[in-house]
């Protein structure tokens, strides 16, 4: 993806995610600029232009049968139309494309960050607190990361399985790595074996962090799923405070935080918003 500042187009799609967008032999400059490209698709703009509307979620049967279809043929290109017309609709355009301008900075800074990072090595035995697994993590290994707002970004191996986590602090005792399903069955493990462990610090997470709204502490704590929570995967947990970070209103931000509490309650696999 590239940077781009203009318009949305009824379609919803972010230009600077746009195969022809990004080409380097004769790029289309943008919806903003090459605005007569857009002005004349007859499956979306004029669409759209007939019925009064700016863009397709604006319609009464959106998403229609041409557009599941358009959508679908563009998921390999990495953008899921359905779901930007949701981000449209609920943070309007101009935080739309602040959002994927922030997605392509993380994409620069990851491709940019060739530095070297040391990587430790130690075995721990699987425990189980509360309804999650867990293990300690030595305060040796933790004294050596950066630890930002109290937690630790990092990414290894738990017996040859690559994972992404954040380590978790507990009082007056070591920071805590927790362990879910799919590293105990990528790493061949299980509750109470000994597991080898390689980590390093999580660049990338150092450089971009998104604060967790108070109101999702709140409920959080209010239904005992914080630990949940911070068991989901780091991508997953970025996407969701990324995504809340640009909602407008409080009304808008307690449905999406209902939305979520609702899958965790109901441990599902595929926790997201919107």
């Amino acid at each position: 993806m590239k940077e781009y500042k203009g318009r949305v187009p009824a379609c919803g799609v972010f230009c600077g995610g746009c195969p022809i967008y990004v080409r380097e032999k004769k790029p289309c400059l943008g919806a903003e600029i090459n605005s007569l490209r857009c002005e004349n698709c007859k499956t979306f703009h004029l669409c759209c232009q007939e019925k009064g509307i700016t863009h397709c979620f604006n319609c009464e049967i959106f998403p229609c049968a041409k557009f599941k279809s358009f959508t679908k043929r563009w998921l390999k290109y990495g953008q899921d139309f359905i779901e930007n017309q949701k981000l449209l609709q609920s943070i309007g355009e101009v935080k739309f494309i602040e959002y994927f301008n922030f997605k392509v900075e993380e994409e620069n800074i990851k491709e940019n960050q060739m530095e070297e990072l040391d990587k430790y090595t130690f075995d721990a035995q699987i425990y189980k607190t509360g309804i999650n697994w867990c293990v300690d993590v030595p305060m040796e290994v933790t004294d050596q990361l950066i630890c930002k707002k109290g937690k630790i970004d990092i990414k290894g191996e738990i017996n040859g399985f690559s994972f992404i986590k954040t380590l978790i602090p507990v009082k007056n005792k070591p920071f805590r790595l927790f362990v879910n399903q799919a590293m105990m069955k990528g790493g061949n493990t299980a509750l109470n074996e000994t597991a080898s462990f390689i980590i390093e610090q999580d660049t990338e997470r150092v450089v971009v962090e998104y604060e967790i709204p108070n109101l999702l502490i709140v409920y959080l704590n209010k239904y005992q799923l914080m630990p949940d929570f911070e068991n989901l995967s780091i991508s997953k947990k970025r996407n969701i405070l990324k995504y809340l970070s640009y909602i407008k209103t409080e009304e808008t931000l307690l449905a999406n935080i209902n939305k979520l509490i609702l899958q965790l309650q109901n441990k599902e696999k595929n926790v997201r918003i919107p």
